[in-house]
């Protein structure tokens, strides 16, 4: 006579199988939400680098410079030069900086906006820009630059050295609003960098 599974041995084979699923599960949603964290942090990445290659080339190879003194951008204005400085024998922190090439004259405006939450930039003649004129380095669909958080400095190591420029900013991925993202899911990094100005007034 065959012997068939007791009530017993039933309960306990579904509780088993109930936790080797829940465990499964578990492992498997894990995985996942760690590959979106990774794949959030990559494009984060990639936009904060292109950001910082882009400011400390242009430093680089540029011969003049134009830092603003206060955290706007009107600190740049070409008609009152007395709002800008090219000394940073004590150091200066802003929002916005122009650089020159001897190449073509052209000046490179750098703004930290505030109101848009990006690093713009603008391809002006004279500082003759347009407040409508920046454009985005960064894809603000996909990714902001958190308040306060970004700044461009300058200092010298001492009195006729060439000017370091730097640039510090926070990233994060952009969230609908209202909705606060899952902690494994809230990416903000961290970019900085500084250059050397060695082609200045050359």
């Amino acid at each position: 006579m065959k012997k068939g599974f007791t009530l017993v041995e039933l309960l306990i084979s579904i509780a088993l199988m109930t936790i080797i699923g829940t465990v499964t599960v578990a492992m498997i949603s894990t995985v996942l939400r760690s590959s979106k964290n990774t794949t959030l942090a990559g494009d984060i990445r990639q936009s904060g680098n292109y950001v910082l290659e882009q400011i400390s080339d242009t430093a680089r190879y540029a011969t003049q410079f134009k830092m603003g003194n206060a955290d706007n951008l009107g600190s740049l204005d070409p008609g009152d030069a007395t709002t800008y400085t090219q000394d940073c024998s004590t150091p200066v922190t802003s929002q916005s900086i122009a650089f020159t090439t001897s190449a073509d004259d052209k000046e490179r405006i750098f703004y930290c906006d505030a109101t848009a939450h990006t690093i713009s930039y603008q391809l002006t003649t004279d500082l003759n820009y347009s407040p409508d004129g920046f454009s985005s380095l960064i894809d603000t669909s996909a990714v902001t630059v958190p308040s306060s958080s970004c700044s461009i400095t300058c200092s010298q190591s001492g009195a006729g050295a060439p000017p370091t420029i730097g640039i510090s900013f926070n990233l994060s991925q952009v969230t609908s609003p209202g909705v606060t993202p899952l902690p494994e899911n809230n990416v903000n990094l961290q970019f900085s960098t500084s250059t050397l100005m060695r082609n200045i007034n050359n």
